[in-house]
């Protein structure tokens, strides 16, 4: 198994003060209409092209901004970090869809669940 090395970085008190501002700023002048979570899953290798056509009451424009993770599944169905790296590389929102492409560097055909969190 690889090792790997994290370093945690903590954010200095004024530059916390910062981002608290700019947030602050961000929220007053938000046009945000609704907020979506929205799942699927994949069993698949390599590079890989899906799209989504969540149901209403979920809306995506070309205009949604969405976030997309993605997490192997164990036999149970449940979450787990495994040995495979899988990642997400575009999202590309639609009318309607969410076409997402990644990839999941393994051998052989792996059980994967993508969550999108999709605001409009």
């Amino acid at each position: 198994m690889e090792q790997y090395e994290t370093e945690i970085i903590e954010l200095a008190p004024d530059k916390a003060v910062i981002a608290r501002d700019t947030l602050e700023v961000a929220r007053l002048a938000t046009n945000i209409q609704e907020i979506f979570w929205y799942s699927g899953e994949i069993r698949t290798r390599g590079k890989f092209e899906v799209t989504f056509r969540p149901d209403p009451p979920v809306i995506v424009r070309p205009d949604s901004q969405v976030a997309v993770s993605m997490t192997e599944l164990n036999r149970d169905g449940k979450p787990f970090l495994a040995e495979a790296r899988v990642g997400i590389w575009n999202v590309v929102p639609g009318d309607g869809t969410i076409t997402v492409r990644g990839n999941i560097d393994w051998p052989s055909p792996l059980r994967c669940r993508l969550n999108l969190i999709i605001v409009y």
